[in-house]
């Protein structure tokens, strides 16, 4: 039997890293260049969803056998866009950083609507990979 530390990473730590780059990679396309020291909280927030994405791989596994492809692609949108608006609302929050900038309420629905298909886009990309990837699945 091989020592579990030397075992190479399942396929849900594959997924979830392959989420957390292309994450990153979409940060890091809005963000300054080149990124400021608070890009290191969005470094961090990448790093705790991919704990979470790889935490419900599992939840998604095992419903696979009964869930329909709309229905398991309709999931990922709906975790997608929920991540988004997650990920957007502490910005909205806090403001944009610089105390003379007065943001409209259509600069607010902007950044939510684009955080909110970012989320649908990278969403449906995990769904395709879990359904992909799914252990126990015919290929």
């Amino acid at each position: 039997m091989t020592p579990r530390h030397a075992r190479p990473p399942g396929p849900s730590w594959t997924i979830a890293l392959g989420f957390g780059v292309v994450f990153l990679l979409v940060l890091l396309a809005g963000a300054d260049k080149p990124p400021s020291q608070g890009f290191l909280w969005l470094v961090g927030l990448d790093i705790a969803l991919v704990l979470v994405v790889r935490w419900r791989l599992r939840s998604w596994w095992s419903t696979a056998a009964e869930t329909g492809l709309v229905r398991w692609f309709a999931r990922g949108a709906a975790e997608g866009a929920l991540t988004g608006l997650l990920v957007a609302v502490p910005f909205a929050l806090r403001g944009s950083g610089e105390p003379t900038l007065d943001i409209s309420p259509t600069s607010y629905a902007v950044w939510f609507a684009v955080m909110v298909l970012v989320g649908v886009g990278v969403g449906l990309l995990v769904a395709t990979a879990a359904r992909i990837w799914c252990p126990g699945r015919d290929r």
